[in-house]
């Protein structure tokens, strides 16, 4: 049986994640840049080449706020349609500025510009040289609120979805790195630092925080200034406070996981030597292990199975992990630094496998204990198990 495939370590559930994480990553943030784009640049640019244009007398014709009722949101447009004339023919326009967003919260900023061109004013136009049916009142990209706020927004979906594709490409490199390390281990043998991996856990955390409480406080603010403004009545508001109210509950205790994952960044790192990441039943191995940052009161390594089921619930795919076997290698006292052990894998464990929907994953755990007491968060590293060489 050929145990080592593309990737062994990638297992079925793991190689599926990061398949999805990687497309999922690229779709964000190019929604993020087409908004961006949308919201923002194009607006800007045009802004830029309209200062320019020829300035052509014009008359408003309509000029008022048109109002625009949702189940969550009132919005307020500044209807404004103007006539002018270039070369001897009649044109008309209905846009008053360059801006990307139709229509604001407030209804304010609308009122202003409709104040400004009333109807029946005669005025100045900007018309495009090359193209006369395009023409604005003003050279204006922003206008209020909306604009502004469309700025960080599309940040926000542009850095998580980059941050999910690095951490992507960079969770799937790592895994065949493992692979190829395990095949082929180095003269030298094979380093095991947790750090990399922490900083892996850390980022997921953060797109999933970053995407929860950013799209759950996009909602919260509109909800805020709808209640503030008025516009959103008491019975309505209490209700819509209510159905969100679960919402950031889970965005609070998704930040908390974040804060606590962030804090294992600075955990006391131990780092391993192995000669390989293959172990053959019945074969002797030598492992390395100093701790970089500081002593360490206890530190215990074992060797554990989980078992991997992965199904279909309906339209769903779901994947059940039960560890199966636990098995203490070596566990050592004491002021500690560095050290060494020496071990034979045991005969007659059920060897490492990766089928379609199961798979049997062997890991090295390292638990350590500082020097005050503390438990230290356990570090994890799949290992390849191999059935004893035939006699």
């Amino acid at each position: 049986m050929q145990l080592f495939k593309k990737n062994k370590f990638l297992s079925p559930a793991r190689k599926e994640a990061l398949g999805c994480v990687i497309p999922f990553g690229l779709i964000f943030a190019m929604a993020g840049l087409a908004f961006l784009w949308m919201a923002v640049l194009a607006p800007s640019i045009k802004a830029s080449k309209a200062a320019h244009w020829n300035e052509t007398p014009c008359q408003v014709l309509k000029s008022e706020v048109i109002r625009h009722d949702s189940d969550d949101s009132t919005t307020f447009e500044a209807k404004i349609s103007f006539r002018y004339e270039v070369k001897g023919q009649s044109y008309s326009s209905e846009h008053p500025d360059c801006s990307g967003i139709d229509g604001s919260s407030d209804r304010s900023e609308s009122q202003n510009l409709c104040a400004r061109y009333p109807a029946g004013l005669q005025t100045r136009c900007l018309v495009n040289p090359t193209d006369p049916k395009e023409a604005v009142l003003e050279a204006v990209a922003a206008r209020g609120f909306s604009y502004w706020f469309a700025i960080p927004f599309a940040s926000a979906f542009i850095f998580i979805g980059l941050s999910v594709l690095f951490l992507g490409i960079s969770g799937l490199r790592k895994h065949r790195g493992i692979a190829t390390a395990a095949k082929n281990p180095p003269p030298g043998g094979v380093t095991l630092n947790p750090r990399p991996q922490r900083r892996v856990e850390v980022g997921g955390i953060f797109f999933v925080c970053g995407f929860w409480n950013g799209i759950t406080g996009l909602f919260v603010l509109i909800w805020l200034v709808e209640t503030c403004s008025g516009r959103m009545s008491g019975v309505k508001s209490l209700l819509m406070g209510l159905f969100l109210t679960p919402f950031v509950g889970i965005g609070i205790g998704i930040l908390r996981k974040f804060l606590q994952s962030l804090a294992k960044l600075r955990v006391t790192t131990v780092e391993i030597k192995l000669p390989a990441l293959q172990w053959r039943q019945g074969e002797r191995i030598a492992l390395e292990w100093r701790c970089l940052d500081k002593n360490i009161s206890r530190i215990q390594f074992r060797l554990t199975a989980t078992e991997q089921a992965t199904y279909q619930q309906g339209t769903n795919t779901t994947t059940d992990n039960a560890e199966v076997a636990q098995l203490i290698l070596h566990e050592e006292k004491g002021q500690l630094r560095r050290g060494s052990l020496d071990f034979t894998v045991p005969r007659g464990l059920m060897p490492s496998f990766t089928l379609r929907s199961n798979a049997l994953l062997w890991q090295l755990e390292v638990q350590a204990h500082a020097a005050s007491g503390e438990e230290l968060p356990a570090d994890s590293y799949e290992i390849d198990i191999l059935p004893e060489e035939a006699p």
